[in-house]
């Protein structure tokens, strides 16, 4: 319980930093599975970089699941998965993002 909440203090700065980065230019029209191939390179860093974390906790869930454990330890999980709507929220705000709001 310690850990999480170290973790919680530890990680805060940046987690809402990266939100704040990535939200500021924010798009309301976006979608999830947004794609804009008339900005290639934001596309596909952004994809590679927030898709691919998002990938590695589902990958990292499922393989935790596989592992014989007691019962509070799979809340780990739990918390993995959460991330994930996070990480791909993220990604559509910045493919998307509004160039002219606020320049």
């Amino acid at each position: 319980m310690y850990g999480s909440i170290l973790v919680t203090i530890v990680a805060s700065p940046v987690v809402l930093g990266i939100a704040w980065l990535c939200l500021r230019h924010y798009n309301p029209a976006t979608r999830l599975a947004t794609i804009r191939w008339d900005r290639p390179i934001r596309t596909v860093t952004v994809s590679l970089v927030f898709g691919g974390a998002a990938v590695l906790c589902v990958f990292g869930s499922v393989a935790e699941l596989g592992h014989a454990m007691p019962w509070y330890e799979y809340l780990w999980t739990g918390y993995a998965l959460a991330w994930v709507p996070w990480l791909l929220g993220i990604r559509a705000a910045v493919i998307d993002q509004d160039n002219t709001a606020g320049d």
